[in-house]
Protein backbone atom coordinates (compact mmCIF):
# COMPACT_ATOMS: atom_id res chain seq x y z
CA UNK A 1 0.00 0.00 0.00
CA UNK A 2 1.35 3.43 -0.88
CA UNK A 3 1.77 6.39 1.44
CA UNK A 4 -0.63 8.35 -0.77
CA UNK A 5 -3.28 5.65 -0.42
CA UNK A 6 -2.82 5.54 3.38
CA UNK A 7 -3.10 9.32 3.53
CA UNK A 8 -6.32 9.31 1.51
CA UNK A 9 -7.79 6.65 3.82
CA UNK A 10 -6.91 8.74 6.87
CA UNK A 11 -8.53 11.81 5.32
CA UNK A 12 -11.63 9.78 4.44
CA UNK A 13 -11.92 8.42 7.99
CA UNK A 14 -11.56 11.87 9.50
CA UNK A 15 -14.14 13.27 7.10
CA UNK A 16 -16.58 10.45 7.89
CA UNK A 17 -16.18 11.15 11.62
CA UNK A 18 -16.59 14.89 10.94
CA UNK A 19 -13.21 15.64 12.47
CA UNK A 20 -12.53 18.62 10.26
CA UNK A 21 -9.89 20.27 12.44
CA UNK A 22 -7.90 17.03 12.61
CA UNK A 23 -8.24 16.56 8.85
CA UNK A 24 -6.89 20.08 8.24
CA UNK A 25 -3.99 19.52 10.65
CA UNK A 26 -3.12 16.06 9.26
CA UNK A 27 -0.55 17.07 6.60
CA UNK A 28 1.45 19.26 8.97
CA UNK A 29 1.30 16.76 11.81
CA UNK A 30 2.39 13.90 9.53
CA UNK A 31 5.33 15.97 8.33
CA UNK A 32 6.26 16.90 11.91
CA UNK A 33 5.93 13.26 13.04
CA UNK A 34 8.29 12.09 10.31
CA UNK A 35 10.78 14.89 11.02
CA UNK A 36 10.77 14.31 14.80
CA UNK A 37 10.42 10.51 14.50
CA UNK A 38 7.36 10.52 16.74
CA UNK A 39 5.75 7.29 17.87
CA UNK A 40 2.33 6.43 16.51
CA UNK A 41 0.88 7.03 19.97
CA UNK A 42 2.37 10.53 20.21
CA UNK A 43 1.21 11.39 16.70
CA UNK A 44 -2.33 10.18 17.42
CA UNK A 45 -2.45 12.11 20.71
CA UNK A 46 -1.45 15.32 18.92
CA UNK A 47 -3.96 14.76 16.13
CA UNK A 48 -6.79 14.13 18.59
CA UNK A 49 -5.73 17.09 20.73
CA UNK A 50 -6.25 19.36 17.72
CA UNK A 51 -9.79 18.05 17.27
CA UNK A 52 -10.60 18.21 20.98
CA UNK A 53 -9.44 21.83 21.07
CA UNK A 54 -11.62 22.71 18.09
CA UNK A 55 -14.69 21.00 19.54
CA UNK A 56 -14.17 22.71 22.89
CA UNK A 57 -13.82 26.08 21.16
CA UNK A 58 -17.04 25.52 19.18
CA UNK A 59 -18.92 24.53 22.34
CA UNK A 60 -17.73 27.59 24.19
CA UNK A 61 -18.69 29.83 21.29
CA UNK A 62 -22.16 28.31 21.17
CA UNK A 63 -22.76 28.66 24.90
CA UNK A 64 -25.43 31.22 25.67
CA UNK A 65 -24.40 33.61 28.43
CA UNK A 66 -26.94 33.89 31.21
CA UNK A 67 -27.63 37.26 32.79
CA UNK A 68 -27.35 37.17 36.62
CA UNK A 69 -31.03 38.14 37.04
CA UNK A 70 -32.11 35.22 34.89
CA UNK A 71 -29.78 32.92 36.75
CA UNK A 72 -31.76 33.72 39.91
CA UNK A 73 -34.89 32.44 38.17
CA UNK A 74 -33.21 29.15 37.35
CA UNK A 75 -32.28 28.39 40.94
CA UNK A 76 -34.76 26.44 43.04
CA UNK A 77 -36.60 28.54 45.60
CA UNK A 78 -35.26 28.24 49.11
CA UNK A 79 -37.84 28.46 51.85
CA UNK A 80 -36.76 30.12 55.01
CA UNK A 81 -38.27 28.96 58.27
Amino acid sequence: MSASSDYQKLRAHLAFLRMTAAAEALPGLLEQAAKDKLTSQTFLERLLAVEVGAVDERRRAAAVPVHPRRLRLLRPAVRRP
